[in-house]
Formats: structure tokens, sequence, C-alpha cells
């Protein structure tokens, strides 16, 4: 399979429905390139909206074809879905702009296939869901004006990734932002996205430990390194030997302001890396880079669209290792876009699982290409999709103080650094997660 499709089929999974008891549903699996669907006497048009909203293909069929749909079926392959779900009726799957398709449904031809089928467009149930704001992406060869077309529909743009062609809009109601979604859906050469708050992770202490960390040596800028970015809040100076290992500091979401007393979240990721990092390196000095992209600024909460533009950052800069101890409930295409094209650069991605057991997905943790971690600590969440398990705290020095830094997020931090470690020892991608899932699979760990 080529890149082109592998990055298609990944990036479509986040479509799928989680669940299969209801009727009139239709599940997308695009990484097995399969279909799943329980329809029951839905006409073509209706069955084929639900097919639009698991997939964001862009669906066209003949006007006044009549057909009611009743199937069920579970695992096939998206030919034989499709067969099964149109019956007698035609259709043409093609590719289309954004890593999107084109399905043409009709009798003869496909140039009877005129009529655009909306998607159902359901709301998104995540809870960080922003819903007064839309995400777009616009095709490589596109000449619209993103800023006309917020205004258009009485929004405006108040975030830009010139370089993906997506754009961040926001409408002063809910009901203006769904009506330009539908309005997007049938706009050649524009795909939407949701976009969702991403909180900050943050679980510290003061402590009168007197234990000692380990020692850190200057980096080596000898030999091929390993590249690592920390993808979070602002980084504070550092200080000594740990500054011989930064390497870029990226703010994607405007200059973070007054830092605090305590270490901001970054600062505790970055100096938890480097602990798990020096406790393993034998000599501490093997060649390592670690860049730090900003996508809080001075806000309290980030987005996913702000994730999106930080990953962009890390791959241009040819990180081996992304360290995402960040997350929330809702998944965007934009970012899982960026995942799949990293991973097929041979870049490896670590997300945390979040700090509630609820034992329902945290993005971009969930992603099947991410290696998602928790920790054995009651409070860490748990569930299928978890792949390591890393320790619940680590401790910092950070203005002459030693603090506790507790969660998934030093658990992540620490496995990142793991994963750097292999790296260097010059393992593939695919041999240093096979080592982790021996030494620190959540199969065999706390559950």
């Amino acid at each position: 399979m080529n890149l082109i499709a592998r990055t298609i089929l990944v990036i479509l999974f986040c479509f799928s429905f989680s669940g299969f008891a209801e009727e009139n549903l239709i599940r997308w699996h695009p990484v097995q390139n399969k279909l799943d669907a329980a329809i029951s006497d839905l006409s073509v048009n209706e069955a084929l909206s639900r097919l639009a909203s698991a997939t964001r293909w862009k669906i066209y069929v003949q006007p006044g074809l009549q057909k009611q749909v009743n199937v069920k079926f579970q695992g096939v392959s998206s030919g034989e879905g499709l067969r099964l779900l149109l019956g007698s009726l035609n259709y043409a799957l093609l590719p289309g702009p954004n890593g999107t398709k084109k399905l043409f449904i009709f009798d003869r031809t496909a140039d009877q296939a005129t009529q655009f089928i909306k998607s159902t467009l359901e709301p998104s149930k995540a809870r960080d869901w922003l819903k007064k704001e839309v995400i777009i992406s616009l095709s490589p060869d596109s000449t619209l004006d993103p800023d006309k077309l917020a205004k258009e529909l009485g929004g405006k743009v108040v975030g830009r990734a010139d370089e993906m062609k997506s754009y961040r809009l926001q409408f002063e109601s809910e009901e203006m932002a769904q009506n330009a979604r539908e309005k997007f859906a049938e706009m050649e050469d524009v795909r939407t996205d949701h976009n969702f708050a991403v909180e900050q992770p943050i679980q510290r202490e003061r402590t009168l430990n007197s234990q000692g960390l380990p020692q850190i040596q200057p980096s080596s800028s000898s030999g091929e390194g390993v590249r690592v970015a920390i993808i979070d809040t602002a980084l504070q100076p550092l200080e000594g030997q740990a500054a011989s290992f930064l390497g870029s500091v990226t703010h994607v979401a405007g200059q973070p302001g007054e830092f605090p007393a305590e270490p901001t979240h970054a600062t505790s990721m970055f100096h938890t890396f480097l602990n798990t990092w020096a406790s393993l390196s034998e000599s501490g000095a093997s060649p390592l880079v670690i860049d730090v992209i900003d996508v809080y600024g001075a806000n309290v909460s980030s987005s996913t669209f702000e994730v999106a533009k930080g990953l962009q950052v890390a791959i241009k800069q040819g990180a081996d290792i992304v360290n995402m101890s960040l997350g929330g409930d809702g998944q965007s295409l934009i970012v899982d876009e960026l995942i799949a094209l990293g991973t097929a650069r041979g870049t490896m991605f670590l997300g945390a699982a979040g700090n509630a057991p609820t034992g329902q997905p945290t993005y971009p943790a969930a992603n099947p290409l991410v290696l998602a971690v928790t920790t054995p600590a009651s409070y860490a969440n748990k569930a299928d999709f978890v792949d390591l398990v890393g320790p619940a705290r680590s401790m910092i020095e950070y203005g002459g103080q030693k603090w506790i830094i507790s969660g998934t997020s030093p658990g992540t931090a620490s496995m990142s650094a793991l994963a750097a470690y292999y790296r260097s020892k010059g393992l593939s991608p695919t041999q240093v997660e096979g080592v982790l899932r021996q030494t620190h699979s959540y199969n065999a760990g706390v559950k």
C-alpha cells in the first residue's frame, strides 16, 4: 500500500462508531478497509447520509432513485459492503482532494449522479467540543479565501496554519457554526473538522525528599543523534547541564507571558524525560536534542487545532519521538492526519491516557498509531486503547526545590525517554515498540 493510500485509510478511522448495538448505524474500519452496517428500512438516500457521516466521503446520487435498504453485516470489505448497501445500483468510488473520496451512485452512467447527499453531521458527543468553532482545510490548489468564507457565514478566522491550508473559524452561536459546517460539506475543495479544548494537566507538590537525582551529562553534538519533540506548555529557562539538550522552542499559540514560581507542565516533562534518559544512558552523553513546542501560550487551555500546528512543526523539524503528555475526549481529523504522516516518515508518538479513570478514550493517545501510556495509580485511565504502563510519579529539581510530579504525563515522558534511548541504540521504530511492549505492556501490567 502506498503512502497516500495508507494515510487516507488511517486518518478516516476517527469516523467509526464506538458501538454497534443500535439500528441504522454504519461503521467504517479504514485500516482494515472494512464496513459494518445495521440498517433497517431506510431509503437509499438516508442510508447514504449515514455512510457520509461515517466516512466523510462526498456522495452524489442520481436523483429519483428508489430503494429501501435493509442490511446487517459486519467486517466485510468496503467493496462488498457497498454492494450489500446498494444492491443492483451501480457506483464509482474515486479519490478526491484532502484525502476524501467521492462516491457516485447511479443507474447507468456516473454523470447521472448529480444530487449531493448531506451527511447526518451529528453533533460531537465529546465533552471538550468547541461548539462555536469549525476547522476547515482547503485542497492544495484551492483559491478560496478562508477569511472571506468565514465572513460570508458570520464568522471569523481565529487561527491559521497556512502551510497546511487549515484554519480555525469561530462563530457567534452554535447555530451559525452548524450552518457553516453544512455549507462547507457541499464545497468541493473544503474539508471540515471539529475543534476540541485541550486542558493543561498538572499534578505537582514540593517535597523535602533528599533522594539524589540522576547526574545529567552535557549533550553530545557528534554523531547521528535522536531528536525529541515535547508538545506541551511553555518551557521555563533551563539551568545547568539540562540547557545543553535544548534544541528549539516554538510558540504556536502566542507568547506565554509571565512564568509561575512552580515548574510549568513542559518544564516538568523536560526534566522528567532527562532524568529518565540519564538513568538509562551509560555515559549520559549520547547525542540528544529536545525541541519544545508550546501549544498553550498564555492561555489556560489549548485546542486540537494548536496541537495539530505543533505536530506539523515537530514533523518538519525531523522528530524521532514526539511526547504528548496532554489530551482530551475529542478526536481530531487534522491531528490524526499529521500523526499518520509522521508515522509514515518514521516518527514515534507517545500520549498520556489521562488522569480520570473513565475507561473512555483520551485523544490523541487513543489514536492507534500512538503508544498510549497509563500508570498503576488508581486515578489513571485504564482502557482497551492503552498500550504501556509507565511510572506514576517523577522527581525533578526546579528553582532550588525538589518537586514530585504525578499523573500519566510523567509516565508518558518516561516512556518517551525509554523509546529515545532505544532509538539511539539503532533500533527501528517497530523494534522499539516491540521492546516497550515486552517490558512495559499494559496487558501484562496493572488494570
